[in-house]
């Protein structure tokens, strides 16, 4: 009987091992490279600051199963394009993300869209601030209330609230409210003879659709950055 000697390659060495494992050479696969997460983008903030401690609180709230690009997926909102030579109005119902982009509208100035907030409240924003508003993915904001007394030499905290939103519609509705707490609180203070000196300080950090963020230190600031109605 005729010997065969074989080169010895790792292939050969492979099978070899294999079989004396008692395996079955056919239905073994070679193990699957594993897929390497994607990267977070770097974080330009000093560890310790307060942008840091704002973007690591940003980056552990999670997005709800029920928003999809920014929208409640729930709510209805409508674009409307207003044809103010010719008299008509034409409006499109949807909840998530319109396919049209601002580039697509004839006259953006005639198109305006109603943002359902829920509780049958509709906040009209401009073509401009609706698809501006639309790139965004998360955004947290921290508020506070500051009240000196007459005479006082410190401030004292009258609340603090965090809140973060992963959809426009929670947005311009935590805004509407925000511009109302304001507006009560200041009343108060005329009623009272402006014995006491209120403020509101504010803390927001976005994070967009291309990964990157942003940080405000006044609420006023964001709200002409997306041209909305100023607080």
């Amino acid at each position: 009987m005729d010997l065969f000697e074989f080169e010895e390659t790792g292939e050969c060495f492979r099978a070899q091992v294999m079989m004396m494992r008692k395996i079955n050479i056919n239905n073994y696969r070679q193990p699957e490279p594993k897929q390497k997460k994607p990267q977070q983008p770097k974080c330009l903030y000093r560890k310790g600051s307060r942008k840091f401690k704002l973007y690591k609180k940003l980056n552990k709230e999670p997005i709800s199963s029920t928003t999809n690009k920014f929208h409640d997926k729930r709510l209805s909102n409508y674009m409307i394009h207003d044809q103010k030579k010719n008299g008509s109005i034409e409006a499109r119902r949807f909840t998530t993300k319109t396919k049209s982009t601002y580039e697509d509208l004839t006259d953006p100035k005639d198109t305006y869209f109603m943002v359902n907030c829920g509780d049958n409240i509709f906040i009209r924003l401009s073509a401009k601030s609706y698809f501006k508003l639309s790139r965004l993915r998360k955004i947290i904001i921290i508020s506070q209330g500051i009240v000196r007394d007459d005479g006082a030499y410190e401030d004292e905290v009258l609340y603090s609230d965090s809140r973060a939103f992963d959809t426009i519609n929670g947005l311009l509705r935590a805004l509407t409210e925000e511009r109302i707490r304001c507006d009560c609180i200041y009343e108060t203070q005329i009623k009272n003879c402006g014995y006491s000196l209120y403020d509101f300080r504010y803390k927001i950090m976005t994070l967009d659709k291309s990964g990157k963020y942003k940080y405000y230190d006044d609420i006023n600031r964001f709200c002409r950055q997306y041209h909305l109605t100023l607080i």
